[in-house]
Formats: C-alpha cells, structure tokens, sequence
C-alpha cells in the first residue's frame, strides 16, 4: 500500500493535517459566506460554513472509498469537523 505522507516521528500527524485543512476551508467559506449573505447572523453564519466544510470533508471520505491505497475514515472525518469548528469560532 501506499503511503502519501512520509514517515515522521510526530504521532498522528495526518489527523492535524485534517484539521488544519478544513479548519483553512471553513475560514475561506466563512469569508466568501460573509459576502454572499449579508443578512446571516454570526452563529447562523458559522453553522452554515461548518456544515458545509463536513459535507465536503464526507463527500472526500467516500471519494476514498474508491481510489486504490487511500483508506476512508470516519475518524479523518471527525477530524474535519473539529477543524471546521475550531477555526469557525476563533474566525466568530
């Protein structure tokens, strides 16, 4: 099987990575969010960006499914989530 990332001593690294990435996507659509909808208010704005990140991390988790050597997890998925949420919130 093939591995996307190299080895390294930092222990669940990809997961950071996760977060990291989906926490940038929600703070992108948040801003793109902000200028689309003027009327949302910042919770509403920020459940709506939330949403919207974890879909789109769910989406790529079954993409996964179907490419040889990439595994799909629902713990990536989780991890989607929390990026999404964090970088929501301090973006609020």
């Amino acid at each position: 099987m093939e591995h996307p990332l190299p080895e390294t001593q930092i222990p669940q690294l990809d997961k950071l990575l996760h977060a990291v990435e989906f926490g940038a996507l929600c703070f992108l659509l948040i801003r793109a969010l902000k200028g689309s909808f003027t009327g949302l208010s910042g919770f509403r704005l920020l459940a709506f960006a939330v949403i919207l990140t974890t879909i789109y991390g769910a989406t790529d988790e079954i993409h996964q499914l179907f490419v040889p050597g990439r595994v799909s997890s629902f713990i990536d998925l989780f991890f989607d989530f929390l990026g999404a949420l964090a970088v929501g919130f301090l973006k609020r």
